[in-house]
Parts: C-alpha cells; sequence; structure tokens
C-alpha cells in the first residue's frame, strides 16, 4: 500500500455535520435538490453516511425532515444509539447555505477519489503495467477523479 493512503484522508467531518443539521432544518424540496448533488461515498465518516441514507429514505416516501424523524427511522433500521447519534446534529448551528456546505463536502470527496487513484497508480509493479486493462481502468479512474475535481464551482 502506498504511503499516500496511509495517512487519514482528506476530509471535513464539522460540514458533514452541517450539511445534514441544514438539511434537517430546511425546506424539504431545497433539502433533495442539495442532498441529491451528494452520494454516500461522498462522507467520510460512517455515522453521517447512515445519516445521510435515514435522510434520503424520508425524502424518497415523502416524509418530513427533521431530527426526530432521522432519528426514528435510525432506530427502525435498528441503528445503536439512533438518539445519541442525531443529537449530536441538535447543536449545529449552521449559518452559510446548504449548497456551500454541500460543495465543500463534494470537494473533500474529490480530493479523497483523487489521492485513491493516485495512490493506486504509485502502487503498480513492473507486472501490472504489462496488463493493459488494468492499466486502462487505473487511467480511467485517474481521469473520472481529476475531472470531477476540475468541475468543482
Amino acid at each position: 500500500m502506498s504511503e499516500l493512503l496511509k495517512a487519514i484522508p482528506p476530509h471535513d467531518a464539522p460540514t458533514e455535520r452541517a450539511v445534514l443539521a441544514k438539511a434537517c432544518f430546511t425546506d424539504r424540496a431545497k433539502a433533495e435538490a442539495a442532498l441529491g448533488r451528494l452520494s454516500i461515498d461522498d462522507f467520510y465518516v460512517q455515522v453521517h453516511r447512515d445519516i445521510f441514507l435515514a435522510i434520503k429514505e424520508l425524502c424518497a416516501q415523502d416524509k418530513e425532515l427533521d431530527l426526530v424523524t432521522v432519528a426514528s427511522r435510525l432506530h427502525q433500521e435498528s441503528y445503536p444509539n439512533a438518539i445519541e447519534v442525531v443529537s449530536e446534529l441538535y447543536g449545529i448551528t449552521p449559518v452559510a447555505s446548504l449548497d456551500q456546505y454541500v460543495d465543500e463536502v463534494l470537494e473533500a470527496s474529490r480530493v479523497r477519489k483523487l489521492r485513491e487513484a493516485c495512490a493506486n497508480f504509485l502502487d503498480f509493479t513492473a507486472e501490472d503495467w504489462r496488463d493493459k486493462k488494468a492499466f486502462l481502468d487505473l487511467q480511467t479512474e485517474i481521469e473520472n477523479a481529476a475531472n470531477s475535481a476540475s468541475t468543482l464551482p
């Protein structure tokens, strides 16, 4: 494994929390639109991924978004300590726009993806270079990561 991947990858846990909290305190249509730009892989912290999925499921079911319904959804999924997990969002008072927070989470996610693609490149052995398909797959991975990073607002 490349030394590049041994360090903690770029992420912004407070901004991830701000996205989730802001989504719960924003008009559902606006929250859906903003969260529609994200995928589960854009969140680095596992509990944030779980909360994101709960919010997406509530939106898909046309349910209102608030911290109680999110905690309830996590509890239905047998999530341990659902109330404690969601309660960390109560103390957050995000002042920036939801879109701004989403942009910041996307930026960290894209940097992680590019970093991982570059580390995979560095881990290629002499034998790997002879495998044209593996090389082309890696080239595509790097190009996709680089292109997504260049589309930041």
